[in-house]
This record gives C-alpha cells, structure tokens and sequence, in this order.
C-alpha cells in the first residue's frame, strides 16, 4: 500500500515530466529527449497504478545515469553549473549541455525512488 505523501509526489513528478516531454518539441534532438521524459512518465503511471515491477522502473534510471556520466566530464571541464543553470535564456551550448544533465539527474533521482520502494514493498 502506498502512502498519500508518496502518491501524490508521483503524480506532480509524472506533471513534471509531461511538461518536459511537450517543451522539447522545438528542441534539436527532441525526440531522443521526448522519449526520455515520456519513459519517466510512463513508469510514474505504472507506479500511480500500482503495476510497476523495479525492473521497469529501474531501466529509464540507468538509462539516465549512462547518459549523464557521458554528459558529465563536459559539463564539469567546460561549463559553469551555476551560471548556465539559472540563465533565463538559451543563449549558448553551456546551458543546453547543464540543463540537459540537470534533467537526466532529476529522472535518475526519481527513477531509483521508485525502484527502491517499489523493490522494499515487494520484499516485506
């Protein structure tokens, strides 16, 4: 049985996610990032509904993860984390690349929540 706290944070992160998956539509590589995001929010359904195994949930998380360890020694060399994160506008690759991370990041946090519980709740 989940608890209302644990429900309606997978809700606000499956909200989250659409709205990530639909300001990718102009993106260059949009539909690598489309897919991403829309995988997070289908496992977040999956878990609302209680028909999630954390072998599905843990397959966008490591996913995610390889990724953004791809994406890391580039942003951690060549870009400053603060200054791109909180730049109101898209103005050079710096901030699409620590944005980007940044995103990967959130779907890796949430996915091994899911999985952790998900796996602790089958155990018991």
């Amino acid at each position: 049985m989940q608890s209302r706290i644990f429900i309606i944070s997978n809700y606000l992160m499956l909200v989250l996610f659409l709205l990530c998956v639909m300001v990718q539509y102009n993106d260059p590589d949009s539909l690598i990032w489309m897919t991403m995001y829309g995988l997070a929010a289908i496992v977040c359904i999956l878990a609302v509904l209680d028909k999630i195994h954390w072998s599905i949930s843990i397959f966008p998380g490591i996913l995610g993860l390889v990724w953004a360890l791809t994406l890391l020694p580039d942003v951690i060399s060549n870009y400053s984390v603060t200054d791109n994160l909180f730049a109101w506008q898209m103005n050079s690759l710096g901030v699409e690349k620590v944005r980007e991370l940044g995103g990967l990041l959130i779907i890796i946090l949430w996915m091994f929540i899911l999985t952790l519980s998900n796996y602790l709740s089958q155990k018991q």
